[in-house]
Protein backbone atom coordinates (compact mmCIF):
# COMPACT_ATOMS: atom_id res chain seq x y z
CA UNK A 1 0.00 0.00 0.00
CA UNK A 2 1.58 3.14 -1.23
CA UNK A 3 1.14 6.25 1.99
CA UNK A 4 0.98 9.35 -0.01
CA UNK A 5 0.56 12.94 1.78
CA UNK A 6 -0.80 16.09 0.24
CA UNK A 7 1.00 18.37 2.03
CA UNK A 8 1.78 21.02 -1.08
CA UNK A 9 0.65 24.57 -0.41
CA UNK A 10 -0.02 27.19 -3.33
CA UNK A 11 0.18 29.97 -1.02
CA UNK A 12 0.82 31.07 2.69
CA UNK A 13 -0.76 33.69 3.99
CA UNK A 14 0.54 35.12 7.27
CA UNK A 15 -2.56 33.53 9.67
CA UNK A 16 -1.11 30.19 8.15
CA UNK A 17 2.21 30.98 9.21
CA UNK A 18 1.44 31.86 12.76
CA UNK A 19 -0.88 28.40 12.77
CA UNK A 20 2.06 26.68 11.79
CA UNK A 21 4.67 28.28 13.59
CA UNK A 22 2.45 27.97 16.96
CA UNK A 23 2.00 24.62 16.55
CA UNK A 24 5.03 23.46 15.36
CA UNK A 25 6.98 25.72 17.92
CA UNK A 26 8.78 23.02 19.83
CA UNK A 27 10.16 21.36 16.53
CA UNK A 28 11.43 24.94 15.13
CA UNK A 29 12.68 25.76 18.33
CA UNK A 30 14.57 22.87 18.27
CA UNK A 31 16.11 22.91 15.34
CA UNK A 32 17.11 26.68 15.86
CA UNK A 33 18.87 25.24 19.36
CA UNK A 34 20.91 22.93 17.10
CA UNK A 35 22.50 26.03 15.11
CA UNK A 36 22.05 29.30 18.33
CA UNK A 37 21.43 27.39 21.44
CA UNK A 38 18.45 26.91 23.38
CA UNK A 39 17.85 30.42 25.09
CA UNK A 40 18.66 32.27 21.87
CA UNK A 41 16.51 30.68 19.69
CA UNK A 42 13.06 30.77 21.92
CA UNK A 43 14.11 34.29 22.09
CA UNK A 44 14.64 34.63 18.81
CA UNK A 45 10.89 32.43 17.99
CA UNK A 46 9.00 34.00 20.16
CA UNK A 47 9.63 37.58 18.49
CA UNK A 48 8.74 36.31 15.12
CA UNK A 49 5.71 34.14 16.37
CA UNK A 50 4.63 37.86 18.46
CA UNK A 51 5.62 39.98 15.21
CA UNK A 52 3.35 38.22 12.91
CA UNK A 53 0.52 37.44 14.94
CA UNK A 54 0.48 41.50 15.45
CA UNK A 55 0.68 42.19 11.94
CA UNK A 56 -2.72 39.85 11.91
CA UNK A 57 -4.25 41.74 14.70
CA UNK A 58 -3.90 44.94 12.33
CA UNK A 59 -5.50 43.40 9.29
CA UNK A 60 -8.56 42.26 11.74
CA UNK A 61 -11.72 44.48 12.12
CA UNK A 62 -12.25 46.29 15.80
CA UNK A 63 -15.63 43.92 16.02
CA UNK A 64 -13.18 40.84 15.08
CA UNK A 65 -11.16 41.55 17.64
CA UNK A 66 -13.39 42.02 20.10
CA UNK A 67 -14.14 38.10 21.37
CA UNK A 68 -10.52 37.62 22.08
CA UNK A 69 -10.26 40.95 23.46
CA UNK A 70 -12.96 40.23 26.23
CA UNK A 71 -11.78 37.02 26.93
CA UNK A 72 -8.40 37.53 27.49
CA UNK A 73 -9.48 40.68 29.67
CA UNK A 74 -11.50 38.46 31.74
CA UNK A 75 -8.34 36.39 31.90
CA UNK A 76 -6.59 39.10 33.66
CA UNK A 77 -9.94 40.08 35.82
CA UNK A 78 -10.02 36.53 37.06
CA UNK A 79 -6.29 36.32 38.39
CA UNK A 80 -6.08 40.03 39.51
CA UNK A 81 -9.49 39.34 41.96
CA UNK A 82 -7.65 36.19 43.26
CA UNK A 83 -4.83 37.76 43.74
CA UNK A 84 -6.51 40.58 45.94
CA UNK A 85 -8.74 38.05 48.10
CA UNK A 86 -6.25 35.63 47.95
CA UNK A 87 -2.70 36.84 48.30
CA UNK A 88 -0.95 33.94 49.79
CA UNK A 89 -1.55 32.38 45.79
CA UNK A 90 1.28 34.47 45.03
CA UNK A 91 4.05 32.56 45.00
CA UNK A 92 1.98 30.10 42.59
CA UNK A 93 1.45 32.96 40.15
CA UNK A 94 4.94 33.55 40.02
CA UNK A 95 6.10 29.35 39.72
CA UNK A 96 8.32 28.96 37.76
CA UNK A 97 7.05 26.33 35.25
CA UNK A 98 2.99 27.76 36.13
CA UNK A 99 3.06 30.94 37.12
CA UNK A 100 2.14 33.65 35.34
CA UNK A 101 4.95 34.34 32.77
CA UNK A 102 6.25 30.70 31.47
CA UNK A 103 1.72 29.37 31.28
CA UNK A 104 0.56 33.15 30.10
CA UNK A 105 2.38 35.04 28.55
CA UNK A 106 4.57 33.16 26.61
CA UNK A 107 3.25 32.74 23.71
CA UNK A 108 3.16 29.44 22.86
CA UNK A 109 1.26 28.65 25.56
CA UNK A 110 -2.10 26.64 25.41
CA UNK A 111 -4.20 30.14 25.96
CA UNK A 112 -2.56 31.60 23.16
CA UNK A 113 -4.63 28.71 20.87
CA UNK A 114 -7.60 30.58 20.76
CA UNK A 115 -6.67 33.51 19.95
CA UNK A 116 -4.70 31.70 16.40
CA UNK A 117 -8.02 29.67 15.89
CA UNK A 118 -9.73 32.78 16.36
CA UNK A 119 -7.66 33.93 13.17
CA UNK A 120 -8.53 31.29 10.83
CA UNK A 121 -11.23 31.64 9.48
CA UNK A 122 -11.18 29.09 6.70
CA UNK A 123 -11.85 25.55 7.46
CA UNK A 124 -10.35 23.91 4.70
CA UNK A 125 -7.04 25.50 5.60
CA UNK A 126 -7.19 24.58 9.08
CA UNK A 127 -7.40 21.09 8.31
CA UNK A 128 -4.52 21.58 5.59
CA UNK A 129 -2.40 22.96 7.97
CA UNK A 130 -3.22 20.30 10.47
CA UNK A 131 -2.41 17.68 8.20
CA UNK A 132 1.92 19.43 7.60
CA UNK A 133 1.65 20.13 11.10
CA UNK A 134 0.29 16.71 12.57
CA UNK A 135 2.65 15.03 9.61
CA UNK A 136 5.63 16.76 11.13
CA UNK A 137 4.98 16.37 14.91
CA UNK A 138 4.02 12.52 13.64
CA UNK A 139 7.26 11.75 12.73
CA UNK A 140 9.17 14.11 15.05
CA UNK A 141 7.28 11.66 18.45
CA UNK A 142 8.16 8.48 16.62
CA UNK A 143 11.58 9.32 16.24
CA UNK A 144 11.85 10.49 20.23
CA UNK A 145 10.06 7.44 20.64
CA UNK A 146 12.63 5.09 18.79
CA UNK A 147 15.52 6.88 20.45
CA UNK A 148 13.71 6.03 24.14
CA UNK A 149 13.67 2.41 22.74
CA UNK A 150 17.84 2.41 21.55
CA UNK A 151 18.62 4.40 24.67
CA UNK A 152 16.66 1.90 27.35
CA UNK A 153 14.63 4.83 28.71
CA UNK A 154 13.24 8.26 28.49
CA UNK A 155 14.75 11.38 29.70
CA UNK A 156 12.44 13.76 30.70
CA UNK A 157 12.58 17.27 32.62
CA UNK A 158 10.66 16.98 35.46
CA UNK A 159 8.23 20.08 37.12
CA UNK A 160 11.77 21.72 38.42
CA UNK A 161 13.08 21.50 34.83
CA UNK A 162 15.84 18.74 35.79
CA UNK A 163 16.70 15.62 33.62
CA UNK A 164 15.35 12.12 35.22
CA UNK A 165 15.81 8.78 33.59
CA UNK A 166 12.35 7.33 32.98
CA UNK A 167 10.23 4.07 31.96
CA UNK A 168 7.55 5.89 30.70
CA UNK A 169 6.87 8.96 29.49
CA UNK A 170 3.41 10.54 31.03
CA UNK A 171 2.89 13.30 28.15
CA UNK A 172 4.68 11.17 25.40
CA UNK A 173 1.10 9.79 25.08
CA UNK A 174 -0.97 12.76 24.75
CA UNK A 175 1.68 14.71 22.92
CA UNK A 176 1.82 11.65 20.51
CA UNK A 177 -2.60 11.38 20.67
CA UNK A 178 -2.54 14.67 19.00
CA UNK A 179 -1.22 13.83 15.38
CA UNK A 180 -3.08 10.30 16.22
CA UNK A 181 -6.62 11.87 16.52
CA UNK A 182 -6.21 13.78 13.47
CA UNK A 183 -5.09 11.08 11.01
CA UNK A 184 -7.99 8.74 12.28
CA UNK A 185 -10.19 11.32 12.27
CA UNK A 186 -9.21 12.56 8.49
CA UNK A 187 -9.20 8.45 7.28
CA UNK A 188 -12.29 7.87 8.07
CA UNK A 189 -14.28 10.85 8.04
CA UNK A 190 -12.68 11.36 4.22
CA UNK A 191 -12.64 7.82 3.72
CA UNK A 192 -8.66 8.12 3.32
CA UNK A 193 -7.52 4.94 3.71
CA UNK A 194 -4.31 5.06 3.82
CA UNK A 195 -4.54 7.85 6.91
CA UNK A 196 -5.36 4.71 9.16
CA UNK A 197 -1.22 3.69 8.93
CA UNK A 198 -0.13 6.52 10.84
CA UNK A 199 -3.39 6.33 13.22
CA UNK A 200 -2.06 2.83 14.29
CA UNK A 201 1.24 3.37 13.78
CA UNK A 202 0.19 6.18 16.95
CA UNK A 203 -1.74 3.89 18.98
CA UNK A 204 1.19 1.46 19.18
CA UNK A 205 3.09 4.18 20.29
CA UNK A 206 0.96 6.00 22.72
CA UNK A 207 0.76 2.36 24.13
CA UNK A 208 4.32 1.79 24.31
CA UNK A 209 5.78 5.12 25.56
CA UNK A 210 2.92 7.00 27.14
CA UNK A 211 0.55 7.11 29.87
CA UNK A 212 -1.86 4.77 30.41
CA UNK A 213 -5.07 7.16 30.12
CA UNK A 214 -3.87 8.37 26.46
CA UNK A 215 -4.62 4.57 24.90
CA UNK A 216 -8.29 5.21 25.59
CA UNK A 217 -9.25 8.08 23.16
CA UNK A 218 -7.78 7.33 19.76
CA UNK A 219 -10.50 4.41 20.18
CA UNK A 220 -13.10 6.36 22.31
CA UNK A 221 -12.95 8.62 18.87
CA UNK A 222 -14.93 6.69 16.32
CA UNK A 223 -17.90 6.14 18.07
CA UNK A 224 -18.45 9.90 18.16
CA UNK A 225 -17.51 10.16 14.37
CA UNK A 226 -20.01 7.46 13.96
CA UNK A 227 -23.36 9.40 13.25
CA UNK A 228 -20.98 12.23 10.71
CA UNK A 229 -21.09 8.84 8.06
CA UNK A 230 -24.35 6.98 9.26
CA UNK A 231 -26.47 8.57 6.33
CA UNK A 232 -23.63 7.97 3.93
CA UNK A 233 -23.28 4.35 4.52
CA UNK A 234 -25.51 2.10 2.81
CA UNK A 235 -27.46 -0.54 4.67
CA UNK A 236 -25.17 -3.82 4.48
CA UNK A 237 -22.52 -1.81 6.09
CA UNK A 238 -24.67 -0.22 8.35
CA UNK A 239 -26.02 -3.69 9.69
CA UNK A 240 -22.09 -4.57 9.78
CA UNK A 241 -21.45 -1.96 12.22
CA UNK A 242 -24.31 -3.04 14.41
CA UNK A 243 -22.98 -6.49 14.14
CA UNK A 244 -19.76 -5.37 15.08
CA UNK A 245 -21.16 -2.96 17.99
CA UNK A 246 -22.60 -6.31 19.97
CA UNK A 247 -19.56 -8.17 19.26
CA UNK A 248 -17.72 -5.61 20.88
CA UNK A 249 -20.14 -5.62 23.87
CA UNK A 250 -20.24 -9.68 24.07
CA UNK A 251 -16.70 -9.11 24.28
CA UNK A 252 -16.46 -5.97 26.68
CA UNK A 253 -19.21 -8.46 28.99
CA UNK A 254 -16.46 -11.69 29.12
CA UNK A 255 -13.88 -8.86 30.34
CA UNK A 256 -15.87 -7.50 33.02
CA UNK A 257 -16.28 -11.02 34.45
CA UNK A 258 -13.37 -12.70 33.30
CA UNK A 259 -11.07 -9.79 33.75
CA UNK A 260 -7.79 -11.37 34.60
CA UNK A 261 -8.05 -14.35 32.52
CA UNK A 262 -8.61 -12.63 29.15
CA UNK A 263 -5.92 -9.65 30.39
CA UNK A 264 -3.35 -12.18 31.26
CA UNK A 265 -4.02 -13.98 28.07
CA UNK A 266 -3.39 -11.17 25.94
CA UNK A 267 -0.77 -9.68 28.01
CA UNK A 268 1.58 -12.95 27.88
CA UNK A 269 1.03 -13.40 24.16
CA UNK A 270 2.33 -9.56 23.45
CA UNK A 271 5.42 -10.03 26.23
CA UNK A 272 6.28 -13.23 24.38
CA UNK A 273 6.72 -11.60 21.25
CA UNK A 274 8.75 -9.03 22.88
CA UNK A 275 6.55 -6.28 23.36
CA UNK A 276 6.12 -5.13 26.39
CA UNK A 277 6.01 -1.38 28.10
CA UNK A 278 4.27 0.56 31.16
CA UNK A 279 0.73 0.19 30.18
CA UNK A 280 1.00 -3.41 29.31
CA UNK A 281 2.40 -4.60 32.43
CA UNK A 282 0.20 -2.54 34.44
CA UNK A 283 -2.86 -4.41 32.82
CA UNK A 284 -1.31 -7.63 33.97
CA UNK A 285 -0.94 -6.88 37.29
CA UNK A 286 -4.51 -5.74 37.42
CA UNK A 287 -3.05 -1.73 37.59
CA UNK A 288 -4.52 -0.29 34.91
CA UNK A 289 -7.15 1.98 36.68
CA UNK A 290 -4.78 2.79 39.34
CA UNK A 291 -4.99 6.13 40.66
CA UNK A 292 -1.24 6.63 40.57
CA UNK A 293 -2.07 9.25 43.13
CA UNK A 294 -5.15 11.09 41.97
CA UNK A 295 -7.20 9.28 44.36
CA UNK A 296 -5.72 11.09 46.89
CA UNK A 297 -5.66 14.62 44.93
CA UNK A 298 -9.66 13.95 44.19
CA UNK A 299 -10.52 13.73 47.66
CA UNK A 300 -8.94 16.59 48.66
CA UNK A 301 -10.26 18.63 45.86
CA UNK A 302 -13.78 17.53 47.04
CA UNK A 303 -13.00 18.62 50.52
CA UNK A 304 -12.17 21.77 49.04
CA UNK A 305 -15.30 21.89 46.77
CA UNK A 306 -17.30 21.38 49.95
CA UNK A 307 -15.70 24.46 51.78
CA UNK A 308 -15.34 26.49 49.09
CA UNK A 309 -18.46 28.20 48.72
CA UNK A 310 -20.85 28.71 45.70
CA UNK A 311 -18.12 30.93 44.01
CA UNK A 312 -15.23 28.48 45.05
CA UNK A 313 -11.56 29.41 46.01
CA UNK A 314 -10.32 31.55 43.07
CA UNK A 315 -8.33 31.15 39.79
CA UNK A 316 -5.04 28.41 41.06
CA UNK A 317 -7.42 27.69 44.47
CA UNK A 318 -6.10 23.63 44.32
CA UNK A 319 -2.56 24.60 43.79
CA UNK A 320 -1.49 25.88 47.61
CA UNK A 321 -3.29 22.72 48.76
CA UNK A 322 -2.84 19.62 46.40
CA UNK A 323 1.15 21.77 45.92
CA UNK A 324 1.24 20.48 49.28
CA UNK A 325 1.71 16.92 48.36
CA UNK A 326 1.93 17.05 44.77
CA UNK A 327 4.49 19.32 42.69
CA UNK A 328 2.26 20.59 39.98
CA UNK A 329 -0.57 21.28 42.44
CA UNK A 330 -3.52 20.85 39.98
CA UNK A 331 -6.13 18.95 40.07
CA UNK A 332 -5.66 16.48 37.14
CA UNK A 333 -9.69 16.55 36.07
CA UNK A 334 -11.11 19.37 34.11
CA UNK A 335 -14.45 19.34 36.32
CA UNK A 336 -13.05 19.09 39.41
CA UNK A 337 -11.05 22.06 38.83
CA UNK A 338 -13.68 24.27 37.40
CA UNK A 339 -15.83 23.49 40.88
CA UNK A 340 -12.62 24.34 42.97
CA UNK A 341 -11.62 27.24 41.35
CA UNK A 342 -15.18 28.78 41.01
CA UNK A 343 -17.46 26.92 43.26
CA UNK A 344 -20.44 24.41 43.39
CA UNK A 345 -22.64 27.40 41.87
CA UNK A 346 -20.32 29.11 39.91
CA UNK A 347 -18.23 26.36 38.27
CA UNK A 348 -21.54 24.21 38.08
CA UNK A 349 -22.84 26.97 35.37
CA UNK A 350 -19.35 27.41 33.71
CA UNK A 351 -19.87 23.21 33.42
CA UNK A 352 -23.34 23.68 31.78
CA UNK A 353 -22.07 26.49 29.33
CA UNK A 354 -18.76 24.93 28.34
CA UNK A 355 -21.11 20.92 27.95
CA UNK A 356 -24.08 23.31 25.58
CA UNK A 357 -21.19 24.56 23.79
CA UNK A 358 -19.69 21.71 22.95
CA UNK A 359 -23.12 19.38 21.95
CA UNK A 360 -23.74 22.69 19.67
CA UNK A 361 -20.82 22.63 17.98
CA UNK A 362 -20.52 18.56 17.99
CA UNK A 363 -24.45 18.84 16.36
CA UNK A 364 -23.49 21.66 13.78
CA UNK A 365 -20.34 20.10 11.83
CA UNK A 366 -22.13 20.07 8.54
CA UNK A 367 -19.02 19.24 6.32
CA UNK A 368 -16.10 16.95 6.44
CA UNK A 369 -13.74 19.90 7.59
CA UNK A 370 -15.48 20.85 9.99
CA UNK A 371 -15.63 17.44 11.53
CA UNK A 372 -12.19 16.57 11.19
CA UNK A 373 -11.04 20.00 13.48
CA UNK A 374 -13.70 19.19 16.38
CA UNK A 375 -12.32 15.74 16.42
CA UNK A 376 -8.74 16.07 16.30
CA UNK A 377 -9.18 18.89 19.26
CA UNK A 378 -12.13 17.65 21.21
CA UNK A 379 -10.34 14.28 21.29
CA UNK A 380 -6.83 16.21 21.92
CA UNK A 381 -8.69 17.84 25.05
CA UNK A 382 -9.90 14.16 26.32
CA UNK A 383 -6.75 14.68 28.45
CA UNK A 384 -8.31 17.12 30.83
CA UNK A 385 -10.37 13.74 32.55
CA UNK A 386 -7.27 12.50 33.88
CA UNK A 387 -4.24 14.64 34.11
CA UNK A 388 -2.97 18.37 33.47
CA UNK A 389 -5.49 22.13 33.62
CA UNK A 390 -7.19 23.80 31.29
CA UNK A 391 -4.81 26.58 31.84
CA UNK A 392 -2.02 24.93 29.90
CA UNK A 393 -4.15 22.68 27.72
CA UNK A 394 -4.11 24.52 23.92
CA UNK A 395 -6.90 21.62 22.56
CA UNK A 396 -9.80 23.36 25.49
CA UNK A 397 -8.96 26.96 24.05
CA UNK A 398 -9.52 26.14 21.11
CA UNK A 399 -12.84 24.44 21.46
CA UNK A 400 -13.51 27.42 22.96
CA UNK A 401 -12.57 29.33 20.50
CA UNK A 402 -14.68 27.50 18.21
CA UNK A 403 -17.93 27.09 19.96
CA UNK A 404 -17.85 31.17 19.77
CA UNK A 405 -16.95 31.29 16.61
CA UNK A 406 -19.86 28.91 15.90
CA UNK A 407 -22.45 31.38 17.78
CA UNK A 408 -20.78 34.65 16.64
CA UNK A 409 -21.40 32.93 12.96
CA UNK A 410 -25.35 31.51 13.91
CA UNK A 411 -25.62 35.40 15.35
CA UNK A 412 -25.25 36.89 12.04
CA UNK A 413 -27.20 34.74 10.58
CA UNK A 414 -30.54 36.56 10.69
CA UNK A 415 -28.48 39.75 9.52
CA UNK A 416 -26.94 38.02 6.65
CA UNK A 417 -30.63 37.12 5.48
CA UNK A 418 -32.24 40.38 6.23
CA UNK A 419 -29.81 41.96 3.91
CA UNK A 420 -29.82 39.24 1.11
CA UNK A 421 -33.50 39.92 0.91
CA UNK A 422 -32.47 43.76 1.10
CA UNK A 423 -30.50 43.51 -2.02
CA UNK A 424 -33.05 41.13 -3.77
Amino acid sequence: MKLKFNLSFNSISIEDLVFLLYFLNLVCILVLSVVLGRDISELMFYVLLVGLIILCLFKCSINQLLPPFLLYAGVVVLFSATYLIHPEYKNWFLHDTYGIVPAFLTPVTGIWAFLIIWLSNDNEKIVRNLKLVCFILWIFYLLRYISSVRRGYWIINDVNGEEVHSAYNLEYGYDMLFPTAFFGSYAFINGKKRYYLPFLIGIYAILMGGSRGAILWPIAMFPLMLPFQWHKMASRRRQYILVLFLLLLAVGILFVFYYQAVVSLGVKLLTSLGINSRTISSLLTGSFSNSNGRETIYKTVWGMIKNGGPFGWGVYGDRPVIGRKFRWGYSHNLFLEILVSFGYLGGSVILILLTKGIIDLYRNCTDSFQQVIFITFFVTSFKLVFSNSFWYTGAFWVLLALMLKWRKKKSMQPVLAETAQAVV
